[in-house]
């Protein structure tokens, strides 16, 4: 178990499992992103009354919750990716709040065969920036815009490997997996 001191508020969590659709995404990834590292999943680290809790895009839709109840403190597969000019209290509130209005909106099912088309035989079928459905790594992007504005010029069509090649985060790698 690692100590929850080790997030801070803003930070992206990458991170992995040896499941199928893990497995599956991470493959695309290395076609997409080849070296980068592998993950398949992200996670922010978001400020609610003072504390730290987890904005996601899960299959169920996205979901806010206080950090010792999403499994990050004993997830032995992830990484913390977090910005290298930080953040101010002011976007750590535009980011928290942003990511709290986006609770409940459904996952972006779809996104996904626009992935393979995009990785698979170079074709961008993505459409515009769509808030009412969203995956994990445009939610991340998106958290990330709120801070920095056009940090990610289009989150819809941001991956896991985007994230971790874009080279404006510091890697800490607490698990010691990379």
């Amino acid at each position: 178990m690692v100590a929850k001191e080790i997030f801070k508020f803003g930070d992206i969590i990458a991170t992995r499992s040896n499941g199928l659709l893990s497995k599956a995404i991470r493959w695309f990834m290395q076609l997409y992103k080849p070296g980068s590292p592998s993950f398949s999943h992200n996670a922010v680290i978001i400020n609610m009354w003072g504390n730290l809790w987890i904005a996601e895009a899960l299959a169920w839709g996205v979901r806010i919750w206080p950090i010792e109840q999403s499994g990050y403190l004993t997830n032995k597969q992830c990484i913390i990716l977090r910005h290298k000019q930080g953040f101010t209290k002011d976007q750590i509130e535009a980011m928290s709040k942003k990511m709290a209005s986006l609770a409940g909106t459904r996952y972006q099912y779809e996104n996904l065969p626009m992935w393979a088309a995009k990785i698979l035989v170079r074709i961008n079928f993505f459409r515009r920036i769509n808030e009412k459905s969203i995956y994990c790594s445009e939610l991340a992007a998106i958290a990330i815009n709120e801070a920095f504005p056009g940090t990610f010029e289009n989150p819809n069509m941001v991956s896991p490997a985007d994230h971790t090649s874009k080279g404006i985060y510091n890697v800490i790698d607490y698990n010691n997996i990379l």
